[in-house]
C-alpha cells in the first residue's frame, strides 16, 4: 500500500537527519582535526589512496540495489533479505580480491600499504548489512534511528582514532577510526530497527530490483570513479603531501555540505519515489528543495571561501596553509552540489534510471577530459577543472529537469541566484572586516559573526519565506 507523508512528517525527519549529520560530522571534524595536528601529512595520502579502491569497489556492495529498495512501492523481508544476502556475497568476492591484491601496493613505495588495505577493506562486508538497514530506515522515513546510531558510532570511533594517534600508531589511527564507526552504526541498528533478514535469496525478487538498480548502480560507479581518478591522478603524478593538502581543502566546505545534501536527499527521495506519479507535486518538492538548500549551503560556501587561510589556521595551524587555495575552490564547487542532487533524486524517484545513467556518463565524460589536460599542469589546475565540472553538472541537470518536469531553467536560476546574490553581499562584508581587523582568533569568530548578522538581515528583508520555512523545520526537532 502507498505511504502519504504529511508536511509535518517529512519536517520532522529532515529535523532529525539533519541532526544526525551535524552531531557525526561535527565530531568526525573535531576528530580530524587532533589528527591533522598530531599525524603527517604522508599519513593522510597514504590511507587516501587506498580509499580509492575501497570506495569503487564499495560501489558494487552498496549502491544500486539499496535505492531500488527505496524507489519500491513495497518492498517486504524477502526483498531486504535477498538484497543483504547478494550484497554480503559480492562484499567477500571483493574483500578476496583485495586481500590477495594488497602486495601489490607496496610497489607504491610504503611497504605499510598492503596491510592498511587488508585491514581497510573489511569496511566491504559491514557496509553490505548496513546499506540494507538503511534503506530500511530511509524508505520508512525513520530516521530518529540513524540519529543515536550515528551518535554512538562516532563518539566512539572518535576515542578509538584519538587513542590510537596519541599512541604512535599513524596511519592505523585513521583506519581505526573508519571502521569503528561503520561498524558501531551497523550494530546499533540492529538492535533498534524493527527488520530482521530472513535465511532466504530470491533471484526473481533480484531480478526485478535490478532493472532499477544496475543503471543507478553504474552510475554511481562512474561518478566514483570519476571523484577517484582525481584522488589517484594526484597521488600518482605528486607526492603524497600534495594529495594531502588537496584533500584537506575539501574537508571543511566538505563538512558543511555533505551535512546539507545528505539531509535533503536521504529525506527527501522516499517521499517523492511515493509522490511518482504525480508530476506536478514533484516539481514543488524539486523547488523547495533547491530553494532550501540554497538558503543554507550558499552562505557556509561562500564564507568559508573568503576565510579560509583562517580557518586552516586556525583548525588545522599553519602547517596546513599550503590547502587554502583547494579550500577556496572547493566551496564554490560544492556550492552547486545540492541543487543537483535534488533533480537526480526525483529523476531517480520516477525510476528514470536509464535518464540518470546516460547524464552521468555524459557529465563525467567531460570531466575526465578536463582532469586528463589540467594534471599535467599542477594541482591547483585539477581543483579548478573540478569545479568547472561541478557547474556543467549543473547545467545537464537543470537541462533535463526542465524537459522531464516542466521546472524551466528561468525558475532554476531563480530559486538559486536570490540566495547566492545574499551570500555574496555577505561575503563582501566578511572580506572587508577581514582586511581592516589583524587575524586573531576572537577577530575570526566575530568576522563570522558579521557574516551570519549580515545574511540573516539581508534573507529577512529579500528571502523570509525561506527563513521561515527553516524553522518550522528546526521547530520539528523533539526528542
Amino acid at each position: 500500500m502507498e505511504k502519504s507523508y504529511s508536511r509535518k512528517h517529512v519536517a520532522s525527519s529532515m529535523a532529525w537527519r539533519f541532526g544526525e549529520r551535524i552531531l557525526a560530522q561535527l565530531t568526525t571534524f573535531i576528530v580530524s582535526v587532533v589528527l591533522a595536528r598530531k599525524l603527517s601529512a604522508s599519513d593522510f595520502g597514504n590511507v587516501a589512496l587506498l580509499m580509492v579502491f575501497i570506495d569503487v569497489f564499495n560501489v558494487f556492495v552498496v549502491h544500486g540495489f539499496s535505492s531500488a529498495l527505496v524507489q519500491k512501492k513495497d518492498p517486504d523481508t524477502i526483498d531486504y533479505s535477498s538484497v543483504l544476502f547478494f550484497s554480503l556475497f559480492v562484499a567477500m568476492l571483493f574483500y578476496a580480491f583485495a586481500y590477495f591484491a594488497a602486495p601489490l601496493l607496496a610497489r607504491m613505495g610504503d611497504a605499510l600499504l598492503p596491510a592498511l588495505f587488508r585491514v581497510l577493506a573489511l569496511r566491504l562486508p559491514i557496509g553490505a548489512i548496513n546499506s540494507v538497514q538503511h534503506a530500511y530506515v530511509q524508505k520508512n522515513m525513520d530516521f530518529r534511528k540513524f540519529f543515536f546510531s550515528s551518535l554512538i558510532g562516532t563518539l566512539l570511533s572518535a576515542v578509538v582514532g584519538i587513542s590510537m594517534a596519541y599512541s604512535g600508531y599513524g596511519a592505523w589511527s585513521i583506519v581505526a577510526q573508519y571502521l569503528t564507526n561503520s561498524l558501531c552504526d551497523t550494530i546499533v541498528l540492529a538492535f533498534t530497527i524493527d527488520w530482521r533478514p530472513k535465511l532466504v535469496m530470491d533471484l526473481q525478487r533480484l531480478t526485478q530490483l535490478l532493472k532499477f538498480g544496475w543503471k543507478v548502480l553504474f552510475s554511481q560507479l562512474v561518478h566514483v570513479v570519476f571523484q577517484r581518478l582525481t584522488t589517484f591522478f594526484v597521488g600518482m603524478r605528486y607526492s603524497s603531501s600534495d594529495l594531502a593538502y588537496y584533500e584537506q581543502g575539501q574537508k571543511i566546505p566538505g563538512i558543511f555540505e555533505t551535512n546539507v545534501d545528505t539531509t535533503i536527499n536521504s529525506v527527501l527521495f522516499p517521499v517523492m519515489a511515493n509522490a511518482q506519479n504525480e508530476p506536478e507535486r514533484l516539481k514543488l518538492m524539486i523547488r523547495r528543495s533547491i530553494q532550501t538548500s540554497s538558503a543554507v549551503i550558499w552562505p557556509m560556501m561562500i564564507g568559508i571561501a573568503v576565510l579560509a587561510d583562517q580557518l586552516l589556521l586556525f583548525v588545522y595551524t599553519d602547517k596546513w596553509l599550503p590547502s587554502t587555495a583547494f579550500m577556496m575552490i572547493a566551496a564554490i564547487k560544492l556550492g552547486f552540489e545540492p541543487a543537483q542532487s535534488a533533480n537526480l533524486q526525483a529523476i531517480k524517484a520516477v525510476g528514470r534510471s536509464d535518464l540518470y545513467l546516460k547524464m552521468e556518463i555524459a557529465k563525467k565524460t567531460y570531466g575526465i577530459i578536463t582532469l586528463l589536460v589540467c594534471v599535467r599542469i599542477s594541482v591547483l589546475a585539477v581543483a579548478i577543472a573540478a569545479a568547472s565540472q561541478a557547474l556543467f553538472s549543473a547545467v545537464v541537470n537543470g537541462v533535463v529537469n526542465c524537459r522531464l518536469f516542466h521546472y524551466s531553467i528561468t525558475e532554476q536560476a531563480d530559486d538559486i541566484l536570490k540566495s547566492f546574490l545574499l551570500s555574496a553581499l555577505m561575503g563582501f562584508a566578511v572580506w572587508g572586516a577581514k582586511i581592516i581587523l589583524p587575524y586573531s582568533v576572537p577577530v575570526l569568530f566575530a568576522e563570522i559573526l558579521i557574516g551570519v548578522a549580515v545574511y540573516v538581515t539581508l534573507s529577512y528583508i529579500w528571502n523570509k519565506s525561506q527563513i521561515t520555512y527553516l524553522l518550522s523545520i528546526m521547530r520539528s526537532f523533539r526528542m
